[in-house]
């Protein structure tokens, strides 16, 4: 609105005037009409006046410029877009002119157009920050984040106190994987504009991304101006756990601490309207601790419902038995990781596979990719649907769909799906093992696993109705990665002559009971060394801090811990999988598409099964192939035989042989398939007659 009253006032100066036609006075009449009406709120009557001086006076930049931006103000922006246009080819050239040019061609999605004038603009112009600012923004809007970055960082330059240019550089560092910048970033937004949600939000998600846990509890405690809700935050800063942890003691530590925080807050009166943007983060980490969590699940849901009711909506056609033309069940699968992910790789065959002489299938995701595995689910799917990232909105998307049965593959991974399992939007709603523990959610139905990752009284184990498929590796259709092959090449990292013990998993996957079994192996293998892998900055808290762990509990040996970034390089993993002695499954919580792809590959799994489905999954796959050789049932156990298998080179030749002649039992079972599909027919007739 200023740059409109600005122009209007600045084209009414000599300088501007036409000089051509019946004279700079006509001119004026109708730039001063215009003027008046916006004032007083005519835009119409202001509009009208610039398009009758525009037909007396054709030629007149300044009356296409105040036109332009009048109807860009109004939102018009293809009209504008036109008058700018005009205006432009009749000499206007003023940078601030084109600035705004480049905002309305930004504003009808022309990113190339608007970035390509803003940069005319900077070159004229390169002690001016909003140029680079808004060309800042266009780049993320490409995925041009390098650029992105530097165009913020002259704005910075030119104005360290811009909020918005240290907003859009935090954006650009997050994505570029450049954490520590961001956090910068986002702090010094937060030290400029204390109430600046934006930069709360991407603060505390880059903080928990990395497993800053005392930064983020932090951020939650000491940034309540710019929460937008406090009750929200303090829920946010109870979840707020560590992603790996020192010792036993500690966990129960953490644990105390959080069951006191929920039982705290729960006495409170607490109202959070949307929990997907005021809380934003789920109980996540309570998984890795290798403990029972099915109780502190259920109070966690309890608490999110008594400080948001409305998580509880009922979709219309949940509330009563629908009237169905076609027989077939209309199954959903909802997931923030349908893509070249764990979870989308573990989905993929159940698009495919499902009969749709039973089953449509409607998948949805919140972005789509460009990976083979989003490609192949989008194909293969009846129907698909990119939600919003906004609860309510999903919510609404998905209730339309009119499903008999949602299928949440991984409640608990992302925050939006963990939110919007609360809502009843199918007669049938389950989970299952993409995040293997129970979700605590009331309106959860079942949680589908296999006989082979449960132990016995698993039951106990879910607030779902537990849901074993028999004699299958597990829930799902999963096709073979690799075929097992002997390394022909060294793998990435594997060139420092020694024996590897390698072991793929994410860091927060480390128990504290797990050093013991890794020191252990070293000592009893002097040639030998562990390599452990990590995603770089993204695990920069957690490597330090598993670091020091390891230094405290294994220092004897600690040398011969190696830790390698994830390799970039084309079949660099499998490399690595074919090249290592043999491959240590986490306790605890353990390898699922990790594991799989190792057998695929023809390596060697050392596993000791846990209590909780979790820490099962290597040892399920072991038990349908009938091959239990590098299952074990100690922790002096699993050295000893990862030991032995390293080297005994007869030994690990054979194990290797027997693994691969009953390793093709895990992939392409298409009877798991058909078991879900029984399941999901039972299960609706029983919501039928409910």
């Amino acid at each position: 609105m200023q740059m409109l009253k600005r122009l209007l006032g600045g084209v009414l100066g000599p300088w501007h005037w036409n000089k051509t036609g019946s004279g700079p006075a006509d001119v004026r009449i109708f730039l001063q009409r215009a003027l008046d009406a916006r004032k007083s709120g005519a835009w119409e009557a202001a509009e009208a006046a610039l398009r009758e001086g525009i037909a007396i006076h054709p030629s007149n930049d300044s009356l296409h410029v105040l036109l332009a931006e009048l109807l860009r103000a109004a939102k018009r922006d293809d009209e504008a877009l036109a008058e700018y246009e005009r205006a432009l080819a009749l000499g206007s050239q003023q940078p601030e002119i084109r600035f705004n040019y480049a905002a309305t061609l930004e504003r009808v999605g022309d990113h190339l157009g608007a970035e390509r004038v803003y940069r005319e603009v900077i070159e004229e112009r390169p002690d001016w920050d909003a140029p680079y600012l808004n060309c800042g923004f266009v780049e993320c809007k490409r995925d041009q984040y390098e650029s992105a970055l530097a165009l913020f960082e002259s704005a910075i330059a030119l104005a360290p106190d811009l909020a918005q240019a240290h907003a859009g550089a935090g954006m650009a560092a997050m994505n570029l994987g450049r954490l520590p910048e961001a956090i910068q970033h986002c702090q010094r937004v937060l030290n400029i504009d204390p109430r600046n949600g934006a930069a709360f939000q991407q603060l505390c998600t880059v903080q928990y991304e990395i497993g800053d846990h005392q930064g983020l509890r932090a951020t939650l405690a000491g940034h309540q101006d710019a929460a937008s809700s406090a009750d929200g935050a303090s829920i946010a800063r109870a979840l707020a756990l560590p992603s790996l942890l020192d010792s036993r003691l500690e966990i129960q530590q953490v644990r105390t601490r959080l069951s006191a925080e929920i039982a705290e807050l729960g006495r409170r009166e607490l109202k959070v309207t949307d929990p997907f943007s005021e809380i934003g983060m789920t109980n996540f980490n309570l998984a890795y601790q290798g403990e029972d969590d099915r109780d502190l699940h259920e109070r966690i849901a309890s608490l999110h419902l008594h400080a948001c009711p409305g998580l509880a909506y009922v979709a219309a056609h949940c509330a009563r038995s629908p009237a169905r033309a076609d027989q077939r069940i209309r199954v959903g699968i909802v997931s923030a990781f349908l893509h070249d992910h764990s979870i989308g790789r573990v989905m993929q065959g159940l698009f495919a596979r499902f009969d749709r002489e039973r089953v449509t299938v409607h998948g949805f995701a919140f972005q789509s990719t460009a990976d083979p595995v989003y490609r192949a689910m989008t194909r293969d799917a009846d129907q698909w649907t990119t939600l919003p990232r906004e609860l309510a909105a999903a919510r609404e998307v998905i209730a339309a769909a009119r499903l008999d049965v949602l299928l949440y593959p991984d409640i608990g991974m992302d925050p939006l799906t963990y939110f919007l399992a609360f809502a009843r939007l199918a007669p049938v709603q389950c989970t299952t093992w993409g995040h293997p523990i129970t979700s605590g959610v009331p309106a959860l139905d079942y949680f589908i696993s296999t006989d082979y990752f449960e132990p016995d009284g698993a039951d106990l184990h879910y607030s779902e109705r537990l849901v074993r498929l028999e004699d299958v590796a597990m829930p799902g259709y999963y096709s073979r990665p690799y075929e097992a092959a002997t390394a022909v090449s060294p793998a990435p990292g594997f060139d420092r002559g020694r024996r590897v013990y390698f072991c793929p998993q994410m860091l927060f996957k480390f128990h504290p009971d797990f050093d013991a079994i890794l020191a252990d192996i070293l000592r009893r293998d002097s040639d030998g060394e562990i390599v452990i892998t990590h995603r770089g900055a993204y695990d920069r808290h957690r490597l330090q801090r598993l670091q020091s762990r390891l230094r405290r509990s294994a220092g004897d040996v600690y040398d011969r811990m190696v830790f390698l970034p994830r390799t970039q390089a084309p079949d660099g993993y499998l490399q690595r999988l074919r090249g290592c002695a043999v491959v240590l499954d986490t306790i605890h919580y353990g390898g699922g598409n990790t594991s799989l792809e190792a057998i695929s590959a023809g390596a060697l799994v050392v596993t000791l099964p846990a209590a909780f489905q979790r820490g099962r999954h290597t040892y399920g796959f072991f038990r349908k192939m009938r091959f239990t050789d590098t299952v074990v049932r100690t922790a002096e156990d699993y050295a000893q035989l990862a030991v032995r298998i390293a080297t005994d080179e007869e030994l690990r030749v054979h194990l290797k042989a027997e693994q691969q002649k009953r390793a093709a039992a895990l992939y392409e079972d298409k009877g798991a398939v058909r078991q879900i599909e029984d399941f999901f027919e039972r299960a609706l007739a029983a919501a039928g007659s409910a």
